[in-house]
């Protein structure tokens, strides 16, 4: 990748945007937009290698600023919890949608090419639809985040970019830890306090499981690359594992590694509560990346399990 590049990362105290400027600082210039709460954290690990900005992605002209002289804009910066955007449902639209519009707008004004992070959450979280679910199935979102989601595709959509549709993201890579609601973390954080796993129901439910490093290197890919406008791509391992073969595998990591006995339960699931598997096809992503995607499943939870006792104590 040409050195020269110059590239803007919103939400860099994020999980995925810290491991996505990660990856491209030894080869680009980094300017990271974000919160402060993290900026003591990305100093120590990326030193002089990363410039901060502190703004909330709708400070138009902060953003305008952040962008001056820019080549690829890569936008991460959203909340990801349900939960918040339905309690917080004007905040949700701000940032979702109205920040996904003004990085959009910053990116063009620039001539940047816009690298937009979506979600599998665009195309249905609960409805049952025929697998695997492909760049050109329709965007039938049934939750409030799915919703903003698509909204802020479309603001996207305006500018010459490439939107990365995102499966379930886990695993170590980055300056942040992953987010604690991440049923992979909290399998390896209960796993290395002896904790019994708790399944809902039997555990027949299976995730796209995609690692927070090959998301980053396919994301250098997409800068390195530049390919042709607009692009809209499904990034995932393109298989799904049921959250019972997920859960052994930890218990059996956690004698191997921890020589803890862990119990795996299970408890009723909640009437209503049945969330189909899915799985999105990545046919198109290893067009452009053959060697997508490269951490296996089994490398990826042991450096959970290795990483998950500083964040169990």
């Amino acid at each position: 990748m040409a050195s020269f590049r110059k590239v803007l990362v919103t939400g860099i105290g994020g999980y995925v945007g810290s491991s996505i400027a990660l990856r491209l600082a030894d080869t680009c210039e980094i300017v990271g937009v974000g919160r402060a709460t993290k900026f003591q954290l990305l100093r120590e690990i990326f030193g002089d290698r990363l410039r901060l900005v502190e703004s909330d992605v709708t400070d138009r002209e902060a953003i305008r600023r952040a962008a001056r002289g820019v080549d690829v804009v890569i936008h991460g910066a959203s909340p990801i919890v349900e939960r918040y955007c339905r309690e917080h449902p004007e905040e949700a639209v701000r940032t979702i949608v109205d920040g996904t519009r003004i990085v959009s707008e910053a990116a063009a004004a620039e001539g940047a090419l816009l690298v937009h992070l979506s979600t599998l959450s665009v195309y249905s979280s609960y409805r049952e639809r025929p697998m695997p679910l492909r760049e050109d199935s329709a965007l039938l979102p049934d939750t409030t985040y799915g919703d903003l989601k698509v909204r802020a595709e479309r603001e996207a959509h305006g500018v010459p970019s490439v939107i990365l549709r995102l499966s379930n993201v886990y695993g170590v890579g980055g300056a942040v830890a992953p987010h604690a609601h991440m049923v992979t973390r909290i399998f390896a954080t209960r796993a290395v306090n002896g904790e019994p796993l708790t399944l809902i129901g039997d555990g027949a439910e299976g995730l796209d499981l995609v690692h927070v490093r090959d998301v980053a290197r396919f994301v250098e890919e997409v800068v390195r690359q530049r390919p042709a406008v607009p692009l809209v791509l499904n990034v995932s391992a393109g298989t799904a594992v049921p959250l019972r073969d997920l859960a052994e595998l930890v218990r059996q990591m956690a004698v191997e590694m921890h020589g803890r006995a862990i119990e795996i339960r299970s408890r009723p699931r909640p009437a209503g509560q049945v969330r189909p598997t899915r799985w999105l096809a990545n046919d198109r992503a290893r067009e452009l990346a053959p060697w997508f995607p490269r951490v296996s499943l089994a490398d990826g939870l042991r450096d959970l399990l290795r990483c998950a006792p500083a964040w169990a104590a």
